[in-house]
């Protein structure tokens, strides 16, 4: 007889921590260790075959959120954050963006304070201020000859976790958010 598929359990993601999904019937997120997951192939992406694609395969073969807006930038949702991923082979790095509203009535100097005081503690992401008053926080990973899969994995989830680790260290973000 055929195994037959949990089709109450739904997957939330792999990061550091294990395997995360969320059991359906009762509303629990489980989490399998790391160490106790069955660690998949860990493949290498060629740089030629670095592309949105490639990369939108990736991240749902691992249970994240990953599709396409209208403009065709592909969005992948994290437990932490969602953000933009695109891939600038012209210059060899994957780009991850988070990109955030910031209120009207707060000052843009007030704004680029804060984002420059930030940026002088933490190092893993840089934030900015864009047209119409955005809070952008991106970082890129360089490539020469590409990139191995955990790498990518390991890399999202770290952008993820330390952004909502400097919203929430930073109460003076959350003054102009």
């Amino acid at each position: 007889m055929p195994e037959q598929e949990d089709t109450h359990l739904m997957p939330l993601g792999l990061d550091a921590a294990g395997k995360h999904t969320l059991d359906l019937r009762t509303g629990a997120i489980v989490t399998v260790p790391f160490f106790e997951v069955e660690a998949p192939e860990d493949r290498f992406i060629d740089a030629e075959d670095l592309s949105s694609a490639t990369l939108r395969e990736l991240f749902q073969r691992f249970g994240y959120g990953a599709e396409y807006d209208d403009d065709g930038e592909l969005l992948v949702s994290h437990p932490d954050a969602n953000m933009s991923v695109v891939v600038e082979p012209d210059e060899s790095y994957v780009w991850l963006l988070s990109v955030f509203q910031t209120r009207e009535d707060a000052p843009l100097a007030e704004k680029y304070a804060i984002v420059n005081r930030v940026n002088g503690v933490c190092s893993m992401i840089r934030f900015s201020i864009a047209d119409q008053g955005y809070l952008v926080a991106e970082y890129m990973i360089p490539y020469d000859d590409g990139l191995r899969e955990s790498e990518l994995l390991l890399v999202l989830d770290r952008f993820s976790t330390t952004l909502r680790a400097t919203v929430a260290a930073h109460n003076d973000l959350g003054s102009i958010l």
